[in-house]
């Protein structure tokens, strides 16, 4: 009985301490405790059923195109570059610690394993994604939202565009419509899906606006004409969809801009016109067949616009005319400025590269130009971007070299200031060169000029093509 007295004096104690010292003692409120705010106006009933109408909106598009976006890992064989045994060979102590050599005393190998996303696009099990989600894989799995996995084929990919086509052996998937990129505005709201960092993460949801259309200059690709947005997309997502409130696909999520290596509110996306049509042609053809338009062309700045007497510095600059192309042979020259192709205003280099490459060879093209103050109108019967073997021109009228590592173009005005050139100097001044190339190993650099390939004189792009293909 003391015992207990003495409980409930110590009991009494701590409440009143609670009290006597101003201390707040928590209110803990019951689900049917009176409530103490007003009620809501009708205007804020109405702004909080607005809220509510749309967000069942993003939960109605999500609902419809979550279920065709799916996970994509990779594995592939790795060979370590470095390894202890480099330095210490087969000592028998440290490799109770690092473990076996590969063969012969090579560096051991181990698996590597990614993870990316990607887009049904057609119901028999076609699904886009991008090149460098696939690239060297030995083995690629899909795993749908229903968590059915399927050993993935490759149909074909393009890295000019880093996109890519996989098949799976499945049928009535449910396929994302495609919607049309070029009709998306800044401003519009759009969706990102798919599966950042981790399998745990798949199809994840993550909502923004178009910051910006015909995004170029990344560096990413040799056709950039991205869908810049500021909804999350982080590792991992490359390949999935950007979608539109119609649940249609706008986009490949493909890239970031980041310092820290997450979100920073700065997503890129492919248009989903363009990867629609490198769909199109991979599964038809096997290859992506492009338009060339046989030209060196550059942006112009306020600068050259106004030693051009021109209103705007918008427009494409021909630097050159290839000898014997389309445009040389439809009367396209130096010095003209390209400010339509098709009917469509061109800006851009970018916008106009991309514009030609994804019309049909072999069709007549509008090209609109300023000649001397004046629009005139051209008929050019496209090309097909040359790209033999490992020789490929650009539609811009470079040419890469792959197997020597070389990119080489015709000596311009902006190209010779560029390499202090001469701007009469005849040859092909070296723009690029590969990394880890015979060309890098032999000691050719940018700026140097060709002037003779097997002591042949080369003097036009097609001088030199034909000199390699011999």
């Amino acid at each position: 009985m003391v015992k207990k007295s003495i409980w409930l004096f110590l009991t009494a104690a701590v409440v009143v301490a609670f009290v006597a010292g101003g201390l707040a003692v928590p209110r803990i409120w019951c689900a049917d405790s009176p409530r103490v705010s007003a009620p809501l106006t009708e205007h804020q009933q109405q702004a909080v059923q607005a809220l509510k109408s749309f967000s069942d909106g993003f939960v109605a598009v999500a609902q419809q195109v979550t279920p065709s976006v799916v996970m994509v890992t990779s594995e592939k064989t790795v060979r370590a570059a470095m390894t202890p045994f480099d330095f210490f060979g087969n000592d028998p102590f440290f490799r109770r610690f690092f473990g076996q050599p590969g063969p012969q005393g090579s560096p051991p190998t181990f698996k590597q394993r990614s993870l990316g996303s990607g887009v049904v696009v057609r119901s028999d099990g076609y699904i886009l994604t991008n090149n460098h989600v696939v690239n060297g894989a030995d083995e690629l799995t899909v795993i749908l939202p229903d968590h059915r996995k399927f050993a993935a084929e490759v149909v074909g990919t393009d890295p000019r565009t880093d996109l890519a086509v996989l098949k799976v052996d499945a049928k009535d998937l449910p396929a994302m419509p495609f919607g049309d990129s070029d009709s998306v505005r800044i401003g519009e709201w759009v969706m990102a899906v798919g599966s950042p960092f981790s399998e745990n993460l798949e199809n994840t949801v993550t909502a923004g606006i178009v910051s910006a259309v015909g995004r170029s200059g990344m560096n990413l690709n040799d056709y950039e004409y991205f869908i810049q947005t500021d909804a999350a997309i982080n590792p991992g997502n490359s390949g999935g969809a950007l979608v539109n409130l119609d649940g249609e696909l706008i986009g490949i999520n493909t890239a970031i801009a980041s310092r820290g290596g997450g979100s920073n509110g700065i997503g890129f996306a492919i248009p989903s016109n363009l990867a629609r049509d490198v769909m199109n042609d991979l599964v038809s053809k096997g290859k992506v067949v492009r338009g060339w338009l046989g030209v060196t062309i550059q942006d112009l700045d306020q600068d050259l616009a106004d030693a051009m007497d021109l209103d705007s510095p918008e427009g494409v600059l021909v630097n050159s005319v290839v000898k014997d192309g389309p445009s040389d042979k439809a009367g396209l020259k130096q010095g003209d400025v390209i400010v339509a192709f098709n009917g469509k205003p061109m800006k851009s280099v970018s916008q106009l590269r991309l514009a030609v490459a994804q019309a049909d060879p072999d069709q007549e093209a509008t090209v609109t130009v300023i000649r001397d103050g004046k629009k005139r109108d051209f008929r050019v019967k496209l090309g097909e971007f040359p790209e033999e073997g490992d020789l490929a021109s650009g539609a811009g009228g470079e040419v890469h070299d792959k197997g020597i590592g070389l990119t080489v173009e015709p000596i311009t005005p902006d190209l010779a200031k560029r390499f202090n050139l001469e701007d009469s100097r005849e040859g092909l001044v070296v723009t690029d060169v590969a990394s880890g190339s015979p060309a890098e190993d032999a000691g050719i650099h940018p700026g140097d000029v060709i002037v003779k390939v097997n002591r042949r004189e080369v003097k036009s792009l097609q001088d030199y093509r034909d000199a390699l293909k011999k």
